[in-house]
């Protein structure tokens, strides 16, 4: 498939075979919808794929599996769980403040920043965010409550920030149910970690760890603030790197942490 623009609806899954070419230089506009709620979408995962998008709007009934050889350009994507992944940027399309990832569980991975300039919207029940270059930043705004069941910048050399926000509760999941915590990993160049409940009275429970190499951490709610034994916040720096300011902050409410929080070099 070559072409400007592209619309395509079907009653049942919309796929692609191996060794297919998608080409989209405009609006790939997707749809995949029946009666039974079974449809979805899985483009890009097969050997010898080249798939490429100017933006992306989709809606299935069921899961999603976008995977493309280039930035990814979001408009809006409506499914049961996402799963999405950039060889360049994940970007927000919209040039407003409207979600533009509506689903269960979206997982999404980018060579190049997920939302790195314009933060990326979303009405989500689970994020797995993980950014894998030297540059790009991973920005989430929520519009309700959220689970971080993953947050990392993985690049061992140099990394982003990770800023999230939710209007709602946020909870840094804990291992027992999937989670793998907050991250940043540059050992030379290094992002800061911002995490904020921003909703009256919306909590943050930290149930696993958050850490950087030597930067700093902002852990923010409204309402109370708490961490498990597993919910360890660390800047501690490596080599010439020391450690990170650590700020823990409830606007109207409560801190109560068992979890250690250290900022040594």
């Amino acid at each position: 498939v070559v072409g400007g623009n592209l619309a395509l609806t079907s009653a049942g899954d919309i796929t692609d075979d191996a060794n297919a070419d998608i080409a989209v230089t405009g609006t790939a506009s997707l749809t995949a919808d029946n009666v039974g709620n079974t449809a979805a979408i899985i483009l890009g995962d097969q050997a010898g794929n080249t798939t490429n998008f100017g933006s992306l709007t989709v809606v299935s009934d069921a899961d999603t599996t976008i995977t493309e050889d280039s930035d990814t350009a979001v408009n809006t994507i409506n499914a049961a769980n996402l799963t999405l992944t950039s060889a360049g940027a994940i970007t927000d399309n919209l040039g407003t403040e409207a979600a533009n990832i509506t689903t269960g569980t979206a997982t999404l991975l980018a060579a190049l920043g997920i939302g790195s300039a314009d933060d990326i919207n979303t009405t989500i029940v689970t994020l797995l965010a993980t950014n894998t270059g030297v540059s790009g930043n991973i920005r989430i705004t929520e519009t309700d409550n959220l689970v971080i069941r993953a947050a990392d910048q993985t690049n061992a050399a140099a990394a982003g920030n990770i800023v999230i926000t939710a209007a709602g509760d946020i909870t840094i999941e804990a291992v027992g149910t999937g989670g793998t915590g907050v991250s940043i990993s540059g050992a030379t160049v290094t992002g800061t970690v911002t995490i904020t409940a921003t909703g009256v009275g919306s909590d943050m429970s930290v149930e696993n760890s958050v850490t950087t190499n030597g930067t700093a951490i902002t852990l923010k709610a409204d309402g109370n603030l708490t961490s498990t034994a597993a919910g360890v916040v660390s800047s501690n720096g490596t080599g010439a790197i020391g450690g990170g300011e650590i700020l823990l902050w409830s606007t109207a409410g409560n801190i109560s942490l068992d979890g250690d929080v250290t900022a040594n070099s």
